[in-house]
This record gives structure tokens, C-alpha cells and sequence, in this order.
């Protein structure tokens, strides 16, 4: 492989999208980037290649630097770990670079931004990796043409199993 393998994995909100990257992440032991599971309801944080996880969704906001979007709280200091991640994934030595998701926050410049828009940037210069990326189905073409996202191969929960043996 001399060059990269995007994949955007969209789906439905609660089809399996995460889930799905868990199941790579246990096969796979070459693995770098963040998935943002539910635990308990609530969205918790995963730093892949460390295999640490952060509380990062919260039920009141009690802090003054908390993320709000419609009805859900974030820990931004958890979006803080995330840049540092996005930042350092164009020199990882893993194969395979996992981002769990981009969604309204970064469409709306917060959230996982700026870090994410400078990866993206530069995703054509990471050879020989496979990337993928996760965006909710109803918000792909706003995250395409955002990012101006090429040459990517877009999959379901179903068709992303099948394409890597799940």
C-alpha cells in the first residue's frame, strides 16, 4: 500500500457506527485516534492507542468552560485531549487512525476544531495508513464539502463490517 485508505463510516444516529470501531480496534493491535462511546448513557472518551478513558459528556454544566450543544454537556477539557491526539496522529507509527466523530460542534467550528481541520488538511500527506473517519448520516455532505474531503470510500455499519471482516 503506498498510499492512504480513507473510509467514512456514516450511519444513523444509534446503528452501531462506535460499536463497529470497537470491533476493529479488537482486531487489530495497530491502532491510533479516539472513539466516543455511550457508558451508561453518556458519552465517554477513548484515547485508542493509550486505552484511556475520560468522563467527557456530563448531565449539568459546572464549569464555566463546559460545551453545549442542544441538550448535551461536554467537558472541554476533554476536547483538549482530543486536539493533542488530532495533533500527533501525522507521525503515528500505527496503521490504522480512527476519528469518533465529527458532528455539529465541529461544523460549528468547536469542538474537535481547529486540531480536526488541520489533520484533515493534511491526510493526503500520511501514507500508508488506513484512516477512518465517522460522520452521522444526515450531516455527510456538510462535512464533505467542509473539509473538502476526497477520494474517501463512504460505508454503513453493515457494508464497514464486511470491508474489514468484523
Amino acid at each position: 500500500m503506498t498510499a492512504n485508505n480513507i473510509f467514512i463510516l456514516s450511519d444513523a444516529i444509534q446503528s452501531g457506527k462506535t460499536s463497529a470501531l470497537q470491533l476493529l480496534c479488537n482486531s487489530q493491535t495497530s491502532v491510533a485516534g479516539f472513539l466516543t462511546p455511550d457508558i451508561n448513557q453518556l458519552r465517554v472518551f477513548v484515547d485508542i492507542e493509550k486505552n484511556e478513558s475520560f468522563a467527557f459528556q456530563k448531565t449539568i454544566a459546572d464549569k464555566i468552560d463546559d460545551v453545549i450543544i442542544g441538550k448535551f454537556i461536554f467537558e472541554n477539557a476533554v476536547f483538549n485531549k482530543a486536539h493533542s491526539i488530532l495533533a500527533q496522529l501525522h507521525s503515528t507509527s500505527n496503521d490504522i487512525i480512527i476519528i469518533d466523530e465529527i458532528g455539529k460542534l465541529e461544523l460549528a467550528d468547536k469542538g474537535f476544531e481547529p486540531a480536526l481541520h488541520l489533520f484533515i488538511e493534511k491526510i493526503n500527506s500520511i501514507t500508508n495508513k488506513t484512516i477512518v473517519l465517522v460522520i452521522r448520516d444526515y450531516l455527510l455532505e456538510k462535512c464533505i464539502a467542509k473539509y473538502s474531503i476526497q477520494h474517501a470510500t463512504i460505508l454503513n455499519v453493515q457494508q464497514f463490517k464486511n470491508h474489514f471482516d468484523l
